[in-house]
């Protein structure tokens, strides 16, 4: 009898449990990682009555918001500096390609004036053998009196 009883008993307390369901708790909702929790030393020290932690961080705080505002002008100097050398260098490449465009084209320009002498050189030749073959050599022209 006393196993029907207790049948009978945990059957009806699992019924009971099921007619009242229970709200779901904020914590069931929270991932284990996300729960902090606090040791006994660390609780101690949170609570300091004067609240002297308070004061400590925020010192602590504004002491590294100072760092990192230091950090950032270094940085930002170091920036400035790159930006400056950087444009100094580009001048200094463009001056040099600007001379180097100069001397090749007066290379150039020397070499077509070559070329244009060159060309005007073989054309009086070619002008005064043509003259020589037609009869009408240099010595005729001198007996003339025609230059």
């Amino acid at each position: 009898m006393a196993g029907a009883i207790s049948k009978i008993t945990k059957v009806s307390l699992a019924n009971f449990s099921k007619a009242f369901p229970q709200a779901p708790s904020v914590y069931s909702r929270l991932n284990v990682s996300k729960l902090g929790f606090i040791s006994a030393s660390n609780y101690s020290q949170l609570q300091g009555g004067s609240g002297d932690t308070t004061i400590d961080a925020d010192d602590e705080l504004g002491a590294l918001t100072q760092k990192s505002k230091e950090n950032m002008e270094v940085l930002m100097e170091k920036t400035q500096e790159k930006g400056q050398e950087m444009k100094e260098k580009t001048k200094e490449e463009a001056n040099d390609m600007k001379e180097t465009a100069k001397e090749a084209a007066g290379s150039m320009t020397d070499k077509a004036k070559e070329a244009a002498g060159t060309a005007r050189d073989k054309a009086e030749e070619t002008a005064e053998k043509l003259k020589e073959k037609a009869g009408m050599g240099v010595a005729d022209d001198d007996k003339t009196g025609e230059t």
